[in-house]
């Protein structure tokens, strides 16, 4: 309800876990014409910006954006506060306010959710006792994935196929180059660990597809619970999804083993 003349001080504070380089801090709209200096201070987590030539007329609305980097852990979004001096031909000091913020939790600034998987599916080729089965795997995280990051899959009881250190990994669906050609297999736990490779982010929401060939045990079996986890997301149960193979209700679900009919 004041002018905002040249020279007046405009402060935005309160981005509690962000990250910038202290310094000069570029507008990435139009908008930025509006100002003739803008800093961040990455300590105080504090924005300021000084009002360029010709000022902003009162009752006038502006926006603005920039790039700060999300927190590395989840958080609710803090309150954001905004504040001016030297405001109006008097030069007079704006009070601090809370700024509004949208109803949408996942749309307030630095809402930061924590690291789980979207999408997490298995499915099997083949139910029949001592028969070779494909197991494929699709996953989907909401944050990226990185070396050293390990995916884990759990629960997959039953196999005869030895423990290996290098059980060969097929990528069947989605972007190739994100998991290692190769994973450890461990029998006795039915644990299967995936590597990621070097210098690749996964893209978050993408589904990642791939696949395992292990050998069904003699005998039938119920599926056991089968689960995924990977560093920082803590392990869920998978659901059930159907391999590329027509099977019976049920029989998709992995390393649930019949007798042949």
């Amino acid at each position: 309800n004041i002018d905002l003349t040249d020279d007046t001080a405009i402060f935005i504070s309160g981005f509690v876990g962000a990250t910038a380089s202290n310094g000069t801090m570029n507008l990435t709209d139009s908008n930025s014409s509006l100002f003739d200096n803008i800093e961040w201070n990455n300590y105080d987590k504090l924005l300021y910006l000084n009002v360029a030539s010709g000022g902003i007329s009162a009752g006038a609305s502006r926006s603005f954006s920039f790039d700060l980097e999300n927190p590395v852990s989840a958080q609710r979004s803090p309150l954001i506060t905004i504040w001016a001096l030297n405001a109006g031909s008097c030069k007079i000091p704006v009070s601090k306010c809370i700024m509004d913020r949208q109803t949408n939790v996942n749309l307030q600034p630095l809402t930061v959710d924590s690291a789980t998987f979207v999408v997490r599916a298995i499915g099997q080729s083949s139910p029949f006792a001592s028969s070779s089965n494909t197991i494929t795997i699709t996953f989907a995280t909401n944050q990226a994935l990185e070396r050293p990051t390990k995916v884990t899959v759990m629960g997959l009881m039953g196999s005869t196929m030895p423990s290996n250190l290098a059980l060969q990994v097929t990528t069947v669906a989605g972007p190739h180059g994100l998991v290692e050609t190769s994973g450890i297999w461990t029998r006795a736990t039915g644990t299967l660990i995936l590597s990621l490779r070097e210098n690749v982010r996964s893209t978050p929401g993408q589904n990642y597809s791939i696949s395992v060939d292990l050998m069904n045990p003699p005998s039938a079996q119920n599926a056991p619970l089968v689960s995924i986890a990977a560093n920082g997301i803590d392990a869920v149960l998978v659901n059930s999804w159907p391999n590329q193979t027509l099977l019976p209700l049920g029989d998709q679900l992995p390393m649930k083993i019949i007798q042949p009919r």
